[in-house]
């Protein structure tokens, strides 16, 4: 039975991988050959449906993590946690920004810092959609909660989904030039993933620190439109 309930976590997880991957590829595909459709629009819309598919997926499990941080948490250990994690990025990330001065490298911000503003120009409404709603539902579930119970060693758990998250960001955009474009994703992939897994995997509190952490380059957008 054990091995049958394995078996089937595993296929659940690949399967949510490999949806990914597909329904990406099929947007760019629909884009490139019906160039008269609004690119946000179609993105959009498979995104929501992904998301769907994921929550539906991992129901079960965020019911419960929901449900143990409402009865194992105060409010004041969950502001803690989520401002904790959040100065923390903020740290590592500035810290990577002094080392690309040292190094005098070229990269004055992440791929993501500048992929958001590229998104932003484009549709303000689909950049909060991308950063505030999939950003923090889809990925967490896809690169934390659907290797939950498939890693369940807390030192691979956090090496893998740090491989993954780090290389899945480039997947579609190519292959980074310069370390300090890489830094980002594996400083935030190591804290959410150590995160996690100190707090008895519950990604719901990792969903309010990414959100948190995703909310100030959006307010930065804000300001300077």
């Amino acid at each position: 039975v054990r091995a049958i309930l394995k078996s089937e976590t595993l296929l659940k997880t690949v399967s949510l991988y490999l949806l990914y991957f597909l329904y990406t590829y099929f947007a760019s595909a629909i884009i490139s050959l019906l160039p008269m459709i609004n690119s946000q629009v179609v993105m959009a819309v498979l995104d929501i449906l992904f998301i769907l598919v994921a929550i539906f997926c991992y129901k079960g499990e965020l019911k419960q993590d929901l449900k143990e941080l409402k009865t194992k948490y105060k409010t004041g250990q969950i502001i803690k946690i989520v401002l904790l994690g959040v100065v923390t990025m903020i740290i590592l990330n500035a810290f990577t920004a002094l080392l690309a001065q040292v190094f005098n490298s070229n990269v004055l911000m992440d791929d993501n810092t500048a992929s958001i503003q590229v998104l932003a120009n484009q549709s303000m409404i689909y950049t909060i959609f991308k950063m505030m709603i999939f950003g923090v539902v889809a990925e967490e579930i896809l690169f934390r909660e659907s290797l939950n119970k498939v890693l369940t060693n807390n030192i691979l758990f956090v090496f893998a989904s740090t491989i993954i998250y780090t290389g899945m960001h480039f997947v579609f955009v190519g292959a980074p030039t310069s370390i300090f474009q890489v830094l980002p994703y594996i400083f935030l992939a190591i804290l959410l993933g150590t995160i996690y897994v100190k707090n008895d995997r519950n990604i719901v509190l990792v969903m309010l620190i990414k959100f948190t952490y995703n909310l100030i380059p959006l307010i930065g957008l804000f300001i300077n439109k």
